[in-house]
C-alpha cells in the first residue's frame, strides 16, 4: 500500500513491473482524515545534560537552554563550577528548517566541540585552545523538516564561550545567525 496524493493507491507486483490495482478517493467515507498539523517554530531549546568534569565522568545535571549563545561565568552554570573550571555539556534534540535549501552550521568555542546532524558529525574540533569558530559544509534540508543534532563541548579551565549559529539559505547576506530556541526542539 502506498499513499499518494489524498488517497490510497494500492500496489501489485506481477512479473517485476508494478500495477496500479484500485484507488480510494479521498473523498470516500472509509478515507480517515488527516491528522494534526505538525507545529512549527514552537521549539523551547535543546536538552542539556552538564558535567563538572571534562570526562562524563559523573551523573549529569539536566535543563532545557533556549539559543545556545553562552558565555560561561558561575552563573550561568547549573552545576557548581569545578575549581580548576573544567566542565563538559551534551546538547540533544532536533533543528527545524525555516525555509528549503541549504543550511551552514557554525560553533564559536573555548575549548573543544562537536557537533552531530542527521546522525554525521560535521564540525569535529575536540581539542583544548582559545576562542575559534567552525563551520560544517552546507546540509539541505526541507522546509520545516527537522534533523536530530547533538552537540558536544567541553571547558578546559579559564572562560568558556559556547555559540551556535545558522547560515539560513536565504539570509546569507545577513551572515550567521544564533540559531533561534523556536527552531530547536
Amino acid at each position: 500500500v502506498m499513499a499518494v496524493g489524498g488517497g490510497i493507491t494500492v500496489w501489485m507486483l506481477s512479473g517485476g513491473s508494478e500495477k496500479t490495482v484500485g484507488v480510494e478517493p479521498q473523498n470516500s467515507p472509509t478515507t480517515k482524515p488527516a491528522g494534526p498539523a505538525i507545529p512549527f517554530g514552537v521549539g523551547t531549546g535543546l536538552f542539556g545534560m552538564y558535567y563538572p568534569n571534562r570526562d562524563y565522568g559523573k551523573a549529569p545535571t539536566t535543563r532545557v537552554d533556549g539559543e545556545i549563545d553562552l558565555r560561561w561565568e558561575d552563573k550561568h552554570l547549573p552545576i557548581p563550577q569545578p575549581a580548576d573550571k573544567a566542565f563538559a555539556v551534551t546538547w540533544v534534540g532536533e533543528i527545524e528548517a525555516v525555509e528549503a535549501g541549504n543550511y551552514e552550521f557554525q560553533i564559536a568555542v573555548d575549548d573543544g566541540c562537536r557537533l552531530f546532524v542527521g546522525g554525521s558529525l560535521v564540525i569535529d574540533s575536540w581539542r583544548d585552545g582559545g576562542v575559534e569558530s567552525k563551520t560544517s559544509d552546507p546540509i539541505a534540508m526541507p522546509f520545516r523538516g527537522r534533523l536530530p543534532i547533538r552537540l558536544e563541548y567541553y571547558n578546559q579551565g579559564g572562560p568558556g564561550i559556547t555559540r551556535f549559529k545558522w547560515l539560513r539559505p536565504r539570509r546569507a547576506s545577513y551572515g550567521y545567525e544564533t540559531v533561534p530556541k523556536a527552531h530547536l526542539y
